[in-house]
């Protein structure tokens, strides 16, 4: 995340919300991460009080539908990448020079 401690960037390209909490994650965040984890793994189970959750941790409507939209759209992205065989982009990287 933008402007976050690496550490937390570390611990959330794990999928580790734990350890991004630890390292000081915003509970905010957390929250809205957590439902679009759910978005992601078992969409059918969120439910009202899901919603309810996300806002009472401070986040709009509106804001909650950009979140659930991002995270379709690259839950998307993904199945598309997979389904023609592209490679995982991280194949491209390359080290910068010492």
């Amino acid at each position: 995340m933008q402007g976050a401690d690496p550490a937390v960037n570390e611990a959330l390209r794990n999928g580790d919300l734990d350890a991004a909490s630890a390292a000081g994650l915003d509970p905010k965040e957390r929250a809205l991460l957590e439902l679009t984890a759910i978005q992601t793994k078992n969409a059918y189970k969120i439910h009202a009080g899901s919603i309810q959750t996300v806002r009472d941790a401070g986040w709009t409507d509106e804001e909650i539908m950009e979140g659930l939209f991002i995270g379709a759209y690259f839950n998307m992205m993904v199945r598309m990448a997979d389904a023609f065989g592209l490679p995982d982009p991280s194949v491209f990287a390359t080290e910068a020079p010492a």
